[in-house]
C-alpha cells in the first residue's frame, strides 16, 4: 500500500500543478500508483504523466514511448486504446522475484467439490530468456491481479467464482509453464 509521506505529497503537488487533472484525480492516481507498485500494472496516461513528470515528454508521445518499451521487452502491453486514453501494460521488472503468501490465495489442497484444471508445459531444453516474464504478464489479461511476481500471477476473474494462477517454475531442474 502507498503510505502517507513523500510520494503522496509528490502526487498532490503534481495534481495541483496540472492543468489537465482536477483534485478528484488524486485518489485515482494513488490507486493506480499502488497497482503499479504491487502488480507492475500501468493503466492510464495519468500514471504515466506522474511517473514521467520530470522529463520533457509530451503526452501525445506516450504511446510511442510505450511502444518502444514494449518492442524492447521492458513492458508488456495488454491493451492500448488511444480513443479512451487507456494504456494497460505490465512492467514485470517492478515485481518481486518470488511469490509471497501465495498459500493464502492458492490452497495446496482443494476443498470438497472444487476442481482444478492444470496445464503443464515442460521445457526440457530450458526456459528462453524473457518467456517467464512474458507468460506471467500476458496472464494479467485473465482478470484482476491478486498477487504478481516476475514469473507468475494469480488473477481473479470479474463476476466469476474461480481464479487463475499462471507461473513458470523449476521442478526437478526442468522448467515448466503451469496454468491452473
Amino acid at each position: 500500500q502507498v503510505e502517507s509521506g513523500e510520494i503522496e505529497e509528490e502526487m498532490r503537488k503534481f495534481i495541483q500543478s496540472s492543468k489537465k487533472f482536477g483534485a478528484t484525480s488524486f485518489p485515482v492516481l494513488r490507486d493506480e500508483f499502488e497497482r503499479f507498485v504491487e502488480a507492475g500494472e500501468i493503466s492510464s496516461s495519468l500514471l504515466l504523466s506522474f511517473l514521467w513528470r520530470d522529463i520533457q515528454l509530451q503526452e501525445e508521445d506516450y504511446s510511442r514511448v510505450v511502444d518502444m518499451l514494449a518492442d524492447s521487452g521492458v513492458i508488456f502491453p495488454l491493451e492500448h486504446d488511444d480513443r479512451y486514453d487507456t494504456i494497460v501494460a505490465v512492467v514485470p521488472y517492478r515485481l518481486p522475484k518470488k511469490a509471497s503468501n501465495l498459500h493464502n490465495l492458492w490452497p495446496v489442497a482443494l476443498a470438497e467439490g472444487e476442481r482444478e484444471l492444470l496445464l503443464r508445459i515442460r521445457l526440457p531444453c530450458g526456459c528462453p530468456a524473457g518467456v517467464a516474464e512474458r507468460f506471467a504478464s500476458d496472464a494479467h489479461q485473465f482478470g484482476i491481479s491478486l498477487r504478481s511476481w516476475v514469473s507468475g500471477v494469480v488473477v481473479k476473474r470479474p463476476y466469476e467464482t474461480f481464479e487463475v494462477a499462471a507461473r513458470v517454475e523449476r521442478s526437478e531442474e526442468v522448467p515448466e509453464i503451469i496454468l491452473a
